[in-house]
């Protein structure tokens, strides 16, 4: 299982260290023990660019995901794709919804990885309450982890 963390953003301090063995931990409750997952983490303005190109909103959002294994013959079939955040948008939101900024960018981080294995909230209600239910099962796995957030670099 391998994880790719790619910080380009300056807002807040990532512990990489800590970042990559919740992923993993997810990854591993998600029965996908060779996976490979690559974490993007970027500001507002890279985030509206990739929402513009990718779904025509001129906006940003916080997280986009790009599954490698879409459509009928996968180029390497170990590598899930790519999970997109906006660490600006994360920290605005997680005030707004009155969450830690720990516990938001979790759920956030969850929700762009259940993307990839092809959970989807959009098409049906049916489908956005399996979602949820699995979000919060997977946000209890995790939620005693090491933070991503705080003093220890990575």
């Amino acid at each position: 299982m391998k994880i790719l963390i790619t910080n380009k953003q300056q807002a807040l301090k990532i512990n990489d260290k800590n970042l990559v063995n919740k992923a993993k931990k997810i990854l591993k409750n998600l029965n996908c023990l060779d996976g490979e997952l690559s974490l993007l983490l970027i500001d507002d303005i890279e985030m509206s660019l990739l929402n513009k190109k990718y779904r025509g909103i001129n906006n940003t959002t916080n997280v986009l995901s790009f599954c490698m294994n879409e459509g009928a013959a996968p180029v390497q079939p170990q590598l899930l794709g790519d999970v997109v955040i906006s660490m600006e948008t994360v920290l605005r939101e997680s005030i707004d919804y009155a969450k830690t900024l720990e516990e938001y960018f979790d759920l956030i981080m969850i929700h762009g990885i259940l993307h990839l294995f092809g959970f989807d909230h959009e098409n049906n209600e049916k489908e956005s309450i399996f979602m949820e239910d699995e979000t919060k099962r997977l946000l209890k796995l995790i939620c005693f982890e090491k933070p991503v957030f705080g003093a220890e670099g990575g």
